[in-house]
């Protein structure tokens, strides 16, 4: 395969976003999205650990983003 660097990357003036918080939205939408039949993280939870439980720990969560 043959890939175009030019057409994959986007020009950015500035890389200002990349200090801005994650939104609850971006992060309700990646927990979302997290596979659930996965192996454990470093933490040592599983990515079903996070589904079932979102209602309960989301707020802690949003607090350390």
């Amino acid at each position: 395969m043959h890939f175009d660097l030019q057409t994959l990357m986007q020009p950015c003036s500035t890389l200002d976003n990349l200090c801005l918080p994650f939104s609850k939205e971006e992060i309700d939408a990646l927990i979302l999205d997290l596979p659930r039949d996965k192996a454990p993280s470093p933490d040592g939870f599983n990515s079903l650990f996070y589904w079932k439980t979102w209602h309960i720990i989301r707020e802690d969560i949003y607090k350390l983003s």
